[in-house]
């Protein structure tokens, strides 16, 4: 019975992955068997197995069983990777016995002694181990088991599935455990890395703070190596050598290096990236683009270019050719270079005050030269003057001290040379500051010796429980630096709230004639973002919301409103993205499908890689819970259909995708509802419907609100799915 049950099994399951694009093709020539693309027409892996079956799809994934072709043993291959064996080739059978009351398992041998192995998530292990003499099925009892002592066993289909729970609790628990034994060192290597980075980042932007006083660290050893006399040149020698002229030369020379370097450290450390537009001057046909480390930029564009120069600002537009100079003692922007690749033009940013630029000279008196002494006589270069070393010290707070407020009051001292001045610095985790409360220090003009106390208040992080470095640092009139004190503090205070920001597109119209309108995927765009602005959302700081549908819905439109949406995005921030009309995928990409698209234009649609970009920086940067909705699949032909496509997917880290359906199944519109099914079912759930015992919905409890509701509104016939689910759970609303 157990045999032609399987056979029955195997035949459904072949039967079923006529749908697959990729399938088992035999090969005549070697006799092999091997993995072979429809749609491509290539083949996926090579014809290397001497066997191949189909056993099945379980959350989105296929298996197939496969013999090798030199052992004669069986393996598993699954759909997310065919060039890795999922289940190496030692078994010496596999039956196909899969899906068993919600568990998907196979029955499998290992030389004479049958078990059975369980599919979960990309992991493989055995429920039952490889030590029966046999195993059967039976539908009203479920395993019949036949051990090689005799002993004889019956799992029911409830001990079954509790086996199946035991031993997924167990591995997720040890999955766990191992899980927060990497975290914790990991962020122990990130703590460490953060020490070593904020004092390397700070000596590099105190050594940058003045090219001056660069430039005199680099030329004066130089020369003071210069003006030595070497023990094999006469005296005239030297003192031809060594003349006031060719000093000053050597200086030049080494000036000139010293910019050089100055520049390309600079380069380093202050990379042209993170710029920013501000709307158009019309009047003077100018944008004014804003660089945290140059300030404004002001880039002529002619009027009608403006509209199309913003509009592919951040995307297709590329920044090249900076050229640097030497400004009031600091690096300054000479030229930038701003190309349109669509267009293909390039518009230029010049700074005016370097027109008149020259070589930035040091004068020999500002160097700390040794005297030039030789035997027979003895000329003296005049040095400067030896002056008091300046100081500083932070006061309090005191270091390893806790804060709960968004700034903290700085107290600080200071000592400078009587003959100068001295101006203050302040750095939080690395970055100067400037304070947003400044007391002009008492003492500080010229002629002072020690300054009092000072308080300054600075902004901090509200990281909770992470360290930040509080910098202070003095430079006297001279150039001369005081070294550095630093203190870490502790941020204890309440996490901030964060800023709910929907964005929701939907295209219902499509222009193009071969992509089939659809009734409701506007609604539910507007729909999706009604539910969520009515309900309670006293747990975020404010919500934000953008709805584009219809002919507002191009791809330019889209691509705008996200950089802005990932601009104005701040830290800790949750994003909730929702996507409904139709989407394609072309050669492993997915598009959705934008107003202005077609399938045979494909390419004019919304890419996901630029989503998956966009919420990168999100994710990884600013440290965003972002969620992405998406009611669409491949372009369909039928009306309240939208089709299907394989493996649409972002897979970004940190991202949270929830998808209407598999890579096999079509997601459905349904009248009675007004909406797409999922779309329906998910609204419902933010309602209320997917909430817990505390009356929260969560990703988790939403996550299993869908993947219940949504097979059970279409009879089976559409499976949500939910990608990166495991990178934790996080409440997102309380219901009333």
């Amino acid at each position: 019975m157990k045999r032609a049950f399987l056979i029955i099994l195997f035949v459904a399951v072949a039967i079923l992955s006529i749908a697959q694009e990729v399938i088992i093709k035999y090969h005549a020539q070697t006799g092999l068997s091997g993995f072979y693309n429809e749609r491509s027409k290539n083949w996926v892996v090579q014809p290397k197995y001497k066997r191949c079956f189909n056993i099945g799809s379980y959350e989105g994934k296929w298996y197939w069983c496969v013999q090798d072709a030199k052992t004669d043993l069986f393996g598993i291959i699954c759909s997310t990777d065919y060039h890795n064996l999922f289940a190496p080739c030692i078994y010496t059978n596999i039956y196909t016995y899969y899906g068993f009351n919600t568990v998907p398992v196979v029955v499998v041998v290992k030389k004479a002694d049958y078990g059975l192995l369980e599919l979960e998530t990309g992991q493989l292990y055995y429920i039952l181990s490889c030590s029966y003499q046999d195993i059967h099925f039976t539908v009203e009892k479920g395993i019949y088991t036949k051990s090689r002592n005799g002993k004889q066993n019956t799992y029911s289909n409830a001990q079954l599935t509790q086996l199946y729970r035991d031993r997924i609790k167990n591995y997720k628990e040890e999955e766990a455990r191992k899980k927060a034994e990497e975290q914790a060192k990991l962020e122990k290597v990130k703590r460490e890395k953060f020490v070593r980075d904020s004092a390397a980042h700070a000596e590099q932007v105190q050594r940058l703070a003045s090219f001056t006083l660069y430039a005199k660290n680099y030329v004066t050893p130089k020369v003071n190596e210069w003006q030595k006399k070497d023990e094999f040149e006469t005296i005239e020698e030297y003192q031809n050598r060594v003349t006031g002229s060719n000093r000053e030369q050597k200086i030049k020379e080494w000036s000139k290096e010293a910019e050089d370097l100055f520049i390309k450290e600079n380069m380093s450390l202050y990379p042209i990236e993170k710029l920013t537009i501000d709307p158009y001057d019309a009047d003077n046909e100018v944008f004014s683009i804003h660089s945290p480390k140059f300030g404004q930029l002001l880039v002529p564009v002619p009027r009608k270019e403006a509209r199309t120069f913003k509009e592919h600002f951040g995307g297709d537009i590329v920044v090249e050719n900076p050229n640097y100079f030497i400004e009031n003692d600091k690096i300054a922007l000479r030229s930038l270079d701003f190309i349109d690749m669509l267009q293909e033009k390039t518009y230029h940013y010049n700074n005016q005050a370097a027109l008149n630029y020259r070589q930035y000279e040091i004068d020999a008196d500002a160097l700390d030269l040794a005297p030039v002494r030789i035997t027979s006589s003895t000329t003296t270069i005049p040095t400067i003057a030896k002056v008091i070393k300046p100081t500083c010290d932070i006061l309090s707070p005191q270091k390893g001290s806790s804060y709960s407020t968004p700034t903290i009051k700085l107290n600080y001292r200071t000592n400078v040379d009587p003959s100068t001045t001295g101006t203050v610095r302040f750095y939080v985790a690395g970055k100067e500051v400037m304070p947003i409360q400044y007391d002009v220090p008492e003492g500080m003009s010229k002629g002072a010796t020690v300054v009092r106390g000072t308080e300054v208040e600075l902004p901090m992080p509200q990281e909770i429980g992470k360290e930040t470095a509080v910098s202070v640092q003095l430079v006297d009139g001279y150039g001369t630096w005081a070294e550095m004190k630093t203190i870490s503090l502790i941020y204890t205070g309440e996490k901030p709230k964060p800023t709910l920001h929907i964005f929701a597109v939907g295209v219902s119209e499509y222009p193009a004639a071969d992509l089939q309108s659809l009734s409701y995927a506007a609604k539910d765009a507007n729909d999706f973002v009604q539910t969520i602005t009515s309900s309670d959302v006293s747990m975020y700081r404010e919500v934000r919301s953008t709805v584009i549908v219809n002919n507002e819905a191009t791809t330019r439109n889209i691509q705008r409103q996200l950089y802005q949406l990932t601009s104005r995005a701040a830290q800790g921030d949750v994003i909730m993205l929702f996507f409904s009309g139709h989407g394609i995928n072309q050669k492993g990409e997915g598009f959705f499908m934008t107003y202005d698209a077609s399938t045979e234009e494909f390419y004019n649609g919304l890419e996901f890689a630029f989503i998956r970009k966009r919420m990168a920086e999100l994710s990884e940067d600013k440290h965003c819970k972002v969620l992405i909705f998406m009611d669409a699949c491949h372009s369909g032909t039928m009306a309240g259909i939208k089709g299907t496509t394989k493996d649409i997917t972002f897979a970004v880290p940190g991202v949270v995708g929830f998808y209407s359906s598999t890579a096999s199944e079509q997601s459905a519109e349904m009248d009675k509802m007004q909406n797409g099914v999922f779309t329906r079912v998910l609204i419902d759930g933010l309602k209320g419907g997917a909430k817990d015992k505390n009356g929260q919905v969560t990703i988790l409890t939403l996550e299993a609100y869908i993947k219940e509701e949504v097979p059970a509104k279409t009879n089976r016939k559409q499976t949500p799915t939910v990608e990166n689910s495991k990178t934790g759970d996080a409440v997102l609303f309380h219901i009333k």
